[in-house]
């Protein structure tokens, strides 16, 4: 079993990665109430981010995904995170304290 701290881009890449080398007992510890979920501490709040959205947005290749903004609104973002949960699987076995 792998175990990995913390359930942002970070997080949720290094379960990406993992996936694809064959792993298949992932668990993801996240302080918050879901990975990367709106209102839990380690969420994005801002409306938009600041940076290009095609440089801070994992995986976009592997899912065959162009951001619809420059610089992404959290919605989008959110969206992103979604897609990546479900195609790798990370949202099966996640361990989560609520915020």
């Amino acid at each position: 079993m792998f175990v990995i701290i913390g359930g942002g881009f970070s997080g949720m890449l290094a379960g990406a990665r993992l996936r694809e080398a064959g792993v298949k007992d992932i668990r993801i510890l996240e302080a918050g109430g879901d990975l990367a979920a709106p209102g839990t501490g380690t969420a994005i709040r801002a409306p938009s981010a600041t940076w290009k959205s095609y440089c801070y947005l994992p995986l976009l290749e592997e899912l065959g995904y162009i951001p619809k903004e420059k610089y992404s609104y959290v919605t989008e973002i959110f969206r992103a995170f979604a897609a990546h949960r479900h195609e790798y699987g990370l949202s099966r076995n996640p361990i989560s304290r609520p915020g």
